[in-house]
């Protein structure tokens, strides 16, 4: 059977289009790449989409909240090496999965196979000269792989309307027009980390943490319009 029977056929379970990959991916640790992952694919898994998850991080810490989690509905779940991402993502684009998931690691020296097969990057950025530095720096990578309208910046852990009128100017600073930024602002989240580390999500907890869900739907839909079309 030929690749390019293998995806129509793949193109047809999902109705019509394919796989999404998205890529989560900042090059400074503990900014929320990975609790965005979980929670996301969550949240589109509750939607009927399939998804799968696929964990580049040595750290392995995707792997350990989809371990943890007892009703997995439609997801699914691997490691992989970044060297092997390639093939990897070859044959899960074939799958039918709605979206493909790929939380990174910091490196971005090594992240070139992530980026370059990504539809969207999405990177959660807190307000800290830090983070601002790490996130000017991931932009630098991605932009080395010609993706310049393919980056999602959101903020993240934002406490005051001081600190989110500066991480807007900040973002949108280092941005200079070649990605967007996510039109609210993600607050210190006790709840979606609490049920990230259980093997849960937002998700479960709909009637509890309403307006997380409905911050979390906005992200989820800016993702699909950002990636509609794109293959």
């Amino acid at each position: 059977m030929t690749e390019l029977r293998l995806y129509v056929i793949a193109a047809l379970r999902n109705g019509g289009s394919m796989a999404k990959v998205i890529a989560f991916v900042n090059s400074k640790g503990g900014g929320g790449k990975t609790t965005f992952a979980w929670q996301l694919g969550n949240v589109w898994n509750a939607r009927g989409r399939r998804v799968l998850f696929i964990d580049t991080d040595p750290q392995g810490t995707l792997s350990i909240f989809y371990a943890k989690r007892k009703e997995k509905g439609s997801m699914d779940g691997v490691s992989e090496s970044l060297a092997r991402l390639d093939a990897r993502l070859k044959k899960a684009r074939t799958d039918g999965y709605d979206f493909i998931l790929l939380d990174t690691p910091g490196r971005m020296d090594e992240l070139g196979p992530a980026i370059r097969n990504s539809d969207l990057i999405v990177s959660p950025v807190q307000p800290s000269g830090a983070d601002y530095a790490a996130f000017s720096e991931t932009v630098g990578a991605i932009m080395n792989y010609k993706r310049e309208d393919r980056i999602l910046a959101v903020p993240n852990r934002v406490k005051t309307q001081a600190q989110s009128g500066d991480c807007r100017r900040t973002l949108a600073a280092i941005l200079q027009g070649r990605g967007r930024l996510f039109g609210d602002q993600v607050g210190d989240w006790v709840a979606m980390q609490k049920y990230t580390l259980s093997g849960l999500s937002v998700a479960d907890h709909v009637e509890d943490n309403a307006k997380e869900r409905i911050l979390l739907d906005a992200i989820a839909d800016q993702i699909e319009e950002m990636t509609d079309g794109r293959a």
